[in-house]
């Protein structure tokens, strides 16, 4: 391609004004990766201040956060060595709030395969990961009692279960009597048992059954480990006297 532009009337100015209109967070750096132009600029960067400029800066110099400004610094200089690119997601600290941008810088060559400067891209994707941090909750977290759900359980006991970390006991509790509340008072009275079960100061008339079961060693298998506290459990709902029932191996 000869010419970036058809028509070779545009100047300096104008490609200044045409980059600056990107409706994105568009910027380029030179070799000493300082920026040169940028489309849009931060407002917790400039905090209100409309003489502030990062043009001629490096990110030493822009940003508040002194160890972000060393790790860009530091990209941008392996980049300007080596060319490549880079993408990630970046967390960030303003008025004692957490956004995440997605961070993508490029090095720009020149015909002769000499890196020209960097050229970059910066997305707010605050609202992203905080619907993705209220999907996982959501999908972690038991409707009815707010409490973590088994899913949770599962992956938490994974990461557990260490040599470190052994022997691990496994409760399983279950309400009794919630059947005859639900075929007796209605579905609803049941949930509201269930709920007030679940509360820190909870005062309930149902009764209570639990089983145990102990893992002693990282070869016995999670999902084996809660059947046998869920049978003892049920073996406990059959048992009239017995506060507890522990499975003997």
């Amino acid at each position: 391609m000869d010419s970036f532009f058809m028509n070779d009337s545009y100047t300096m100015e104008d490609l200044e004004r045409i980059f600056r209109a990107i409706p994105a967070n568009v910027f380029f750096k030179d070799t000493l990766c300082r920026y040169q132009i940028a489309s849009q600029v931060c407002s917790m960067l400039t905090e209100g201040d409309a003489d502030f400029s990062i043009i001629g800066k490096t990110d030493l110099e822009v940003q508040k956060e002194p160890a972000l400004g060393k790790q860009y610094y530091e990209e941008d200089c392996r980049l300007i060595a080596e060319g490549g690119q880079l993408k990630y997601l970046s967390e960030m600290h303003f008025g004692g709030q957490t956004y995440y941008y997605e961070i993508i810088k490029r090095a720009v060559y020149q015909p002769d395969g000499k890196i020209l400067g960097i050229i970059g891209m910066v997305t707010d994707r605050t609202e992203t990961i905080a619907l993705q941090h209220q999907l996982r909750t959501i999908s972690l977290t038991d409707a009815l009692t707010q409490l973590h759900n088994r899913t949770f359980f599962q992956q938490y006991l994974e990461n557990q279960i260490t040599p470190e970390q052994l022997p691990i006991s496994i409760i399983a509790c279950d309400c009794n009597n919630l059947k005859y509340i639900n075929d007796t008072f209605g579905h609803l009275c049941e949930q509201i048992e269930a709920k007030q079960f679940s509360s820190p100061d909870h005062s309930y008339s149902t009764g209570l059954a639990c089983g145990f079961f102990t893992i002693t060693d990282c070869a016995e298998s999670l999902e084996e480990s809660v059947k046998y506290a869920d049978y003892a459990m049920y073996v406990k709902k059959r048992m009239e006297k017995q506060p507890y029932c522990i499975l003997d191996r």
